[in-house]
């Protein structure tokens, strides 16, 4: 063999090495992305959930809220008619 064939071998297993490395490097790119996507998902998951839960206790507030007024109202109205009577 030649000098010159001896550098192009070298220079092509260079290159083989280096694609490779790239590939590797493409896997655990992917693989990486892969997990932070479905950390992604499962976050929106909990925050949905949790959104759920916030909008119904805040239902459940607002049902006390007016329930309370109403019942403040009807004593407040009692409370005006017997004064009203006297």
């Amino acid at each position: 063999m030649t000098e010159e064939t001896t550098l192009l071998r070298r220079r092509i297993r260079e290159l083989e090495d280096r694609i490779q490395a790239l590939r590797s490097s493409r896997r655990i790119l992917m693989d990486l992305l892969s997990m932070q996507e479905k950390a992604k998902e499962t976050r929106i998951r909990q925050l949905e959930r949790e959104n759920r839960v916030l909008r119904r206790k805040a239902r459940e507030f607002a049902q006390r809220a007016i329930e309370r007024a109403n019942a403040f109202h009807q004593l407040k109205d009692r409370f005006q008619q017997s004064n009203s009577i006297e």
